[in-house]
């Protein structure tokens, strides 16, 4: 049954018995020209982030292979799942993502864009970089709000699949 403190993925994933079957802690995602997995990413590294206002959206960092990692600590409204999406394309052969060598460049790219200051006037989904890791500015002072966030702990990878998953086969 789906309460309202409950989203449609926990119905979709609901947390299976832990005794029994423990959940997943690495799953992927993917669509026609995407894929992420999705799991734990290590906070205290450098991380791109999906945040609103401030809250902490998700955390994405790189794969040895240039690839994204997710880790999902709020449910993906369809801005994050757009944004999550867009970076996790497949690179082509020869002209990686978007021009950009992998999708962590890309990513890093996506973060510097100005539209991210104008999303967050507007109290929407906005991309970050955090160079040191969550909390520390460019030039190493501690902003203490966004360095609490590196004691949340992610929510479930089925979670975040199943939301990106229905994003994905509802949008246009």
């Amino acid at each position: 049954m789906i309460t309202p403190n409950s989203g449609i993925a926990s119905f979709l994933a609901p947390n299976r018995n832990k005794l029994t079957v423990p959940p997943r802690p690495v799953l992927s995602a993917t669509g026609d020209e995407w894929w992420v997995e999705l799991g734990t990413v290590d906070l205290g590294n450098k991380v791109v982030t999906i945040q609103r206002g401030e809250n902490l959206i998700a955390a994405i960092a790189p794969r040895p292979d240039g690839r994204l990692r997710v880790s999902s600590f709020r449910p993906f409204d369809a801005k994050s799942a757009r944004y999550i999406i867009n970076m996790a394309r497949e690179p082509h052969p020869e002209h990686g993502v978007c021009m950009r060598e992998n999708n962590w460049e890309y990513a890093l790219d996506c973060s510097a864009g100005n539209g991210n200051f104008y999303a967050f006037e507007r109290g929407e989904a906005y991309i970050s970089y955090w160079e040191h890791g969550i909390g520390v500015m460019a030039d190493r002072t501690i902003d203490h709000h966004w360095w609490a966030m590196r004691q949340l702990n992610g929510r479930r990878p089925s979670l975040a699949v199943a939301e990106l998953g229905i994003h994905y086969t509802y949008s246009d």
